[in-house]
């Protein structure tokens, strides 16, 4: 069961990788949050874990929760060192990073918390595909923050204060999502 669950966390990971990445080097922003739903959309088809999707369910617990988490950081990881010998990809990630970094600690928390909203959103009504890909082109167009997805930008932007506004999206998501179920 926890090595299933790391599995699927893993490739979770390695999705959202790759939406992140399209997202990233697409110049328009349009295009660039339409490409980074492929991410969840196949999260969704191929039943894998997500934190993000999976943190505002109280019957799931934090101990699984925190294995997505981890299995999410390595598959984010491992697509990420992949892709990081692309000469174009990496300057274009580290500006990112330091724009995204660089807000306030509020700002980081806001944003992870509607981000969180709009994805545990995406996860309840998963078989309507445009309920998903909506969530995620308006996450992204109004600049709301997704931990798994950040930590591509932390890892090749790495500080312990990245880290640290990294831990108030985390937090954010996780409000998010338990605002939404608590309200449902």
């Amino acid at each position: 069961m926890k090595y299933a669950t790391l599995r699927k966390s893993i490739l979770a990971g390695i999705m959202i990788g790759i939406g992140t990445i399209a997202k990233t080097m697409v110049e328009n922003a349009y295009l660039g949050s339409f490409l980074f739903s492929l991410g969840l959309l196949a999260v969704f088809e191929l039943q894998l874990n997500l934190f993000t999707g999976k943190v505002g369910f109280k019957e799931i617990p934090w101990k699984t929760k925190n294995i997505i988490f981890l299995g999410n950081a390595v598959g984010m990881a491992i697509i990420i060192g992949l892709y990081c010998n692309t000469p174009e990809f990496i300057p274009s990630i580290q500006e990112a990073a330091a724009i995204k970094f660089s807000k306030p600690w509020y700002a980081l928390f806001a944003q992870g918390t509607i981000c969180g909203m709009l994805i545990h959103t995406a996860t309840r009504a998963q078989a309507n595909k445009i309920i998903t890909i909506l969530c995620i082109m308006v996450f992204i167009l109004i600049g709301a923050e997704h931990c798994i997805a950040d930590l591509a930008y932390l890892y090749l932007l790495p500080s312990l204060m990245a880290l640290g506004m990294l831990m108030l999206v985390v937090i954010g998501n996780i409000c998010g999502a338990g605002l939404v179920q608590a309200l449902l």
